[in-house]
């Protein structure tokens, strides 16, 4: 019986991946289908009304908030009694960061920090635990900002006003995006569960969890205002909170299992809704997605020479 488990299993995960594969690329192609029906030259006019200053004070925020996130993932490691230094942290943190960005079809980021933390201490359960909270912990930061987006999507949604341009009708894909609201709740609930549930030692006792918040939300506070600093520079005044409850929307949308890290999932579903709900105009959406992605990417690229350290043997080679 065990014998038959097993393949079953392997035809589930080969079939998950085909998915995701097929759904990356449908995304990725209606994403520059997108930015075509506009024009190279408009895009280009729109990011070169980016000064290069702001450029770099972005791409210095978004690797500060890299840090940051390595440091909720080093208080909640502390908080297990997990032996991973600040240093190790950090080095597991862009290693998987990088993972997750240039290797998202072999191995994810998670995946890097576990097989690094286990040899750094072999507690394979508080390990796992310290990932899984790092992730719900930052889920639940998003939570907290969501409804500053919904206010203004979800009438949009139900009097099915959401449009991938300024010419209508509704596209297909925002009705996709309409029909994943409900998986949104789902996963939205599940969060909230688990966050207060799953995990008790963290849940019995709460003050562990003071330090991994602050880093979450000092790490939003550095994400959206790049986001900001983006529009301001194409000239669009975008309010703050509403800049953070769009992207908390994208982002619960990103993390629908049907594209590989969420390539072109995410890109086009905060354009669609930075464009309808903020008001942007399609080519200053489209560029302010493209330099997310790229300035996430970049911010990572350290992570490249830590990565071979992961693997085989790190116990050493981190300390």
């Amino acid at each position: 019986m065990a014998m038959n488990l097993e393949p079953e299993n392997q035809q589930s995960k080969s079939k998950t991946s085909w998915i995701k594969l097929a759904g990356t690329v449908i995304s990725v192609l209606l994403f520059i289908w997108l930015m075509t029906r506009f024009g190279w030259q408009e895009l280009l006019q729109s990011m070169l009304q980016i000064k290069p200053g702001a450029i770099l004070i972005a791409f210095g925020l978004m690797l500060l908030s890299r840090f940051v996130v390595s440091m909720r993932w080093y208080f909640l490691c502390r908080s297990n009694h997990l032996q991973i230094s600040i240093t190790n942290a950090i080095q597991l943190t862009f290693a998987g960061l990088y993972a997750s960005n240039f290797l998202p079809s072999t191995i994810g980021g998670d995946v890097v920090r576990y097989l690094g933390g286990i040899q750094l201490d072999s507690q394979k359960v508080k390990c796992a635990g310290s990932l899984i909270m790092d992730r719900l912990v930052g889920m639940f930061g998003m939570v907290l900002v969501l409804p500053f987006g919904l206010i203004d999507v979800l009438p949009m949604l139900m009097r099915g006003e959401l449009d991938m341009s300024t010419d209508k009708p509704a596209t297909g894909f925002a009705l996709v995006i309409s029909e994943r609201f409900r998986v949104l709740y789902q996963k939205i609930r599940k969060a909230l569960h688990d966050l207060f549930v799953q995990i008790g030692d963290w849940v019995r006792h709460p003050l562990t969890l003071v330090m991994p918040l602050l880093m979450t939300f000092l790490h939003m506070l550095l994400l959206f205002g790049i986001i900001n600093l983006i529009f301001n520079g194409m000239g669009d005044k975008v309010p703050f909170l509403l800049i953070a409850g769009l992207y908390s929307v994208g982002y619960f949308i990103t993390l629908i299992p049907i594209s590989i890290n969420g390539y072109g999932l995410q890109e086009i579903s905060i354009t669609i809704l930075f464009v309808n709900v903020a008001g942007v105009s399609t080519s200053h959406a489209v560029i302010m997605a493209l330099m997310i992605r790229f300035l996430m990417m970049t911010a990572s690229l350290p992570g490249m020479f830590l990565l071979p350290k992961i693997l085989p043997d790190t116990k050493a080679k981190l300390r």
